[in-house]
C-alpha cells in the first residue's frame, strides 16, 4: 500500500474527515489532502503527529519506515539519471540484446519498446522536467528507437500487456497519440510480438496505479538453461531474479495476456 493510501486508511479508521483531522493537528486542511495524495513532501514529524492524532501511535514506526524506503528509492533513481536518460536506455538495450523472451506490463502509458519517436520525446521531456536531470531528450529518443530494431530479430519474442487507460493517457498532443495508436496496430503483424489490452471494465486484483510498469527478460544460461530478470520501468527499480543488479520486484498483478 502506498504511503498516502495508508495515511488515508488511518484517518478513516478514526472516523475523521480531512477537515476534522486538520483541526486536531492545527494544520491547513489542504495539507492533509496533499499528504494523502502525495502532492506535498511528508516529514517524520508529520507522520508521528498523524499516528497520534488518529489514535494509532504504534503505526508511527511503520509510517516512517515507509517514508525512508521511498526516499531511498528516489535517491537510487536520481543516481541512475545522474548522466541522463540515454545511459539508462543503453543499459536496457544491453539487457535486451542478450535476452530472448520479454514480458512487459504497462498501465499508465504505451510501453517503451512500442513507442514512436514523437511519443517517446514527450515522455522523456516530462521526466527530465520532473527529475531535473540532464536534458538529453533527443539522445534518449534515438537510443530507445534503436532498441526497437530487436522487434524484428528472429528468435526473440515480446509479450506485452497494457491497461486500456494507457491508450487514452494524453502524455502527448492528440495527433501524436493518434500516430502512436497506429503504430500499435502495425506491430500486431509481427510474429515476434504478442500484444494484450486489459479493458477498463476488467476486474483487477491490484490497482494498476500501484506500479507504473514492469518488464521481465529471459536469456540462455550455460548452467541452468534459462534465467530471468525483471525490473519496473518506474523509479522503483526492481528485479525478480535475484541477479544482484536490482532490488526485489513488485508483486504480480495476476493478469494474463488476453490477445
Amino acid at each position: 500500500m502506498a504511503l498516502g493510501a495508508r495515511l488515508r486508511e488511518l484517518r478513516a479508521a478514526r472516523g475523521f474527515t480531512g477537515r476534522e483531522l486538520a483541526a486536531v493537528l492545527l494544520w491547513p486542511q489542504s495539507k492533509v489532502s496533499k499528504l494523502e495524495t502525495g502532492r506535498q513532501t511528508v516529514t517524520a514529524d508529520d507522520l508521528q503527529a498523524w499516528a497520534q492524532a488518529t489514535g494509532h501511535p504504534e503505526a508511527a514506526d511503520e509510517l516512517i519506515t515507509r517514508l525512508r524506503t521511498l526516499e531511498s528509492r528516489s535517491r537510487s533513481w536520481r543516481r541512475q539519471l545522474a548522466a541522463g536518460h540515454k545511459p539508462v536506455q543503453d543499459a536496457l538495450t544491453a539487457e535486451y540484446e542478450r535476452s530472448r523472451t520479454f514480458r512487459a506490463w504497462q498501465g499508465s502509458m504505451v510501453v517503451g519498446m512500442l513507442q514512436t519517436p514523437d511519443y517517446a520525446r514527450h515522455v522523456f521531456s516530462q521526466y527530465v522536467d520532473l527529475h531535473q536531470s540532464v536534458r538529453d531528450v533527443e539522445e534518449a529518443v534515438r537510443a530507445r528507437v534503436r532498441r526497437q530494431e530487436l522487434l524484428y530479430e528472429p528468435g526473440k519474442s515480446f509479450h506485452v500487456i497494457m491497461w486500456e487507460a494507457a491508450l487514452h493517457a494524453l502524455v502527448c498532443p492528440p495527433p501524436v497519440l493518434a500516430a502512436q495508436l497506429d503504430r500499435l496496430m502495425g506491430v500486431l503483424g509481427l510474429d515476434t510480438v504478442t500484444l494484450g489490452i486489459v479493458p477498463l471494465g476488467a476486474p483487477l486484483k491490484l490497482p494498476p496505479a500501484m506500479r507504473s510498469g514492469c518488464t521481465t527478460t529471459a536469456w540462455p544460461s550455460p548452467r541452468t538453461g534459462t534465467r530471468s530478470c525483471g525490473w519496473t520501468t518506474s523509479p522503483q527499480s526492481a528485479c525478480t531474479s535475484g541477479c544482484g543488479r536490482h532490488s526485489p520486484a513488485p508483486p504480480s498483478t495476476g493478469r494474463k495476456p488476453i490477445a
